[in-house]
């Protein structure tokens, strides 16, 4: 959901995501699209063996994020999804 000033993701927040999931071994990669439309999307991809874990994975890393770095905290989490994708071959996380 975009910001209600109108103000942008800042691009450091990309880093602020991966420092909060520093010590989740099974974080595979974190991705920022600021400009997405209807509002900007942060990608967490995690590999876990249930669906539950990777979204409270997920959500425990946006909280974390927020607590630690005072210029998200203005921003809602609107809606956290977890698409299922098979393990691609040569993956050893």
């Amino acid at each position: 959901m975009p910001h209600p000033r109108g103000d942008l993701l800042p691009d450091c927040t990309r880093a602020a995501i991966t420092a909060a999931a520093a010590d989740i071994a099974e974080v595979v990669h974190i991705a920022l699209h600021p400009d997405a439309k209807p509002g900007p999307v942060i990608g967490v991809y995690l590999a876990f063996d249930s669906l539950r874990a990777a979204e409270a994975a997920a959500l425990d890393i946006w909280d974390a994020a927020r607590c630690r770095h005072a210029y998200l905290r203005n921003w809602e989490l609107v809606r956290a999804e977890v698409p299922i994708m098979p393990i691609m071959p040569g993956y050893d996380g």
